[in-house]
């Protein structure tokens, strides 16, 4: 699986079932794993982080994603949907969950 299949309409779903389309912005790290800033707050294991989810969704632009993989919540991508929407992509065989931030970020 791909990130570049996420411009595909037809493999694109949220919890809804609804179908979803985002412009990608393609993240280039080469490190093995990635974690956000979330996920290690939430677990308060002091490691360094690598990315800031908020940080990113604030620079999107409505119907826009940016591929961000974070090991720990197992999300490869981060959303702003059309209105707006906090959403982050979990990967589902081979089609994409999109989720509200919420629902996976507790802290």
């Amino acid at each position: 699986m791909r990130l570049g299949n996420i411009y595909n309409p037809d493999q694109i779903n949220n919890t809804m079932g609804e179908k979803r389309k985002f412009r990608l912005i393609t993240v280039n790290n080469n490190k093995m794993s990635d974690y956000s800033k979330q996920w290690c707050d939430e677990n308060d294991i002091g490691m360094p982080w690598d990315f800031d989810m908020v940080e990113e969704y604030s620079k999107l632009k409505p119907g826009f994603m940016v591929a961000y993989i974070c090991e720990g919540y197992g999300t490869v991508g981060i959303a702003k949907g059309h209105n707006d929407e906090f959403l982050l992509a979990l990967t589902d065989g081979d089609q994409y969950k999109w989720v509200p931030y919420e629902q996976i970020v507790k802290s």
